[in-house]
């Protein structure tokens, strides 16, 4: 039979923590439950017509900008694949294409991207 050991008290770490009432507090602590909650209060009707008639109509300044910047790069790499990797392109789809496979003229745009980037890959040796 293993015996008994006594494990002493340990400190009391609340023991210099001030104890807070919760009626101290009142209602919140001051939090909002979202973040634009409370934007309008002690906004006048004034106030709160230009915001309506103005800055929530306000067209985004960059809106579609960066998918467009996206798009001109992606199609410039694209091109960049297919000027540099055309003819090892072809020649890998023939290697591994069976019976059945689809024609690489057939695949769509995205899925011949996919390939050229999968041929860069090998040929390369890393991930671009």
């Amino acid at each position: 039979m293993v015996g008994r050991s006594e494990i002493a008290a340990g400190p009391d770490f609340g023991s210099h923590a001030t104890v807070l009432d919760v009626a101290e507090l009142g209602d919140s602590v001051g939090t909002k439950a979202s973040a634009n909650q409370g934007a309008r209060d002690g906004m006048s009707t004034e106030d709160q017509a230009y915001h309506d008639g103005k800055i929530a109509k306000a067209p985004a300044q960059y809106k579609g900008k960066r998918q467009e910047l996206a798009d001109r790069q992606r199609v410039a790499g694209a091109a960049r694949m297919v000027k540099q990797y055309d003819q090892t392109a072809i020649q890998l789809w023939k290697n591994i294409s069976s019976g059945g496979a689809v024609r690489l003229q057939d695949l769509s745009a995205t899925d011949l991207c996919e390939w050229l980037g999968a041929v860069e890959e090998r040929t390369v040796g890393q991930i671009t």
